[in-house]
């Protein structure tokens, strides 16, 4: 998963596509969209919700929901880009604490 925005405010395509994968299960609950990075029961959510969420466009193994997210004390637009056909960690990627993959061990596969 990819944000698209920052506290509201579109990221440029540059900005996009260098910020790091988050790999997790894609949970909908009753009235938010989160990234569940470990079981599937119990909380914290480390990512963040998104509250509100609407599909926005599903293509070629690609979903984009958008909605509201808190940002400080405001409430702020969000697009979150998914990839649905890699639905694993890729094979010797090891995720740090904030679900980001350690790219030394990505870059020895």
């Amino acid at each position: 998963m990819r944000r698209r925005f920052n506290g509201g405010v579109e990221l440029t395509d540059s900005q996009f596509c260098t910020q790091p994968w988050v790999y997790g299960t894609l949970i909908l609950g009753r009235d938010a969209l989160y990234i569940k990075d470990g079981p599937l029961n119990g909380n914290p959510r480390p990512y963040g919700e998104l509250y509100r969420p609407s599909l926005k466009a599903v293509a070629m193994g690609t979903i984009s929901f958008s909605g509201i997210e808190p940002c400080g004390k405001i409430w702020a637009a969000q697009v979150r880009y998914c990839e649905t056909y890699n639905t694993t960690t890729p094979l010797g990627a090891s995720k740090k604490p904030d679900g980001t993959l350690d790219e030394r061990r990505r870059g020895s596969l």
